[in-house]
């Protein structure tokens, strides 16, 4: 078993771990890095695998420093199951399109600050929005696991 911190090595935000055993490959928790801008700029970093290579998530719960990233993953190719709890999916459903918003408006300001603002640049951005109501369709309910006594 291999396992890669992805996020939250060294700070608090972006909580992303890839567990890896034999050919299965399981991301936990995908998480926007959120803070100064030094951090955020790590939301637009490579993944460390292909994430059409993941074969499945698991959200620990919704706060988007956990599931904000679900979006960009989605655009980048992710088509597995995510799997959380019946709340976490609910939370989701409403927090990861403003997710999709905010990398978005992250993405403009970058462009913004980086080049003139042309057609070419607003189209390009626009195009690369990413699917947050995408990401909350993958979400799986996980059953309720209540404690024996």
């Amino acid at each position: 078993m291999k396992i890669t911190f992805a996020g939250a090595a060294g700070t608090v935000t972006g909580s992303r771990y890839l567990v890896e055993h034999d050919e299965h490959r399981l991301l936990v928790d995908c998480g926007l890095f959120q803070g100064y801008k030094n951090l955020r700029l790590r939301n637009w970093a490579p993944f460390p695998v292909p994430v059409a290579s993941i074969h499945s998530a698991v959200l620990t719960h919704a706060h988007l420093d956990h599931s904000g990233y679900v979006p960009a993953l989605v655009r980048d190719g992710y088509a597995g199951p995510i799997y959380a709890s019946s709340a976490t999916r609910d939370l989701c459903g409403i927090l990861l399109p403003d997710s999709g918003h905010l990398q978005e408006e992250d993405a403009r300001m970058e462009i913004a600050n980086t080049q003139p603002m042309t057609p070419s640049t607003n189209s390009a951005k626009s195009s690369a929005r990413p699917p947050s109501a995408a990401g909350s369709r993958l979400c799986r309910r996980l059953p309720s696991v209540v404690p024996r006594h």
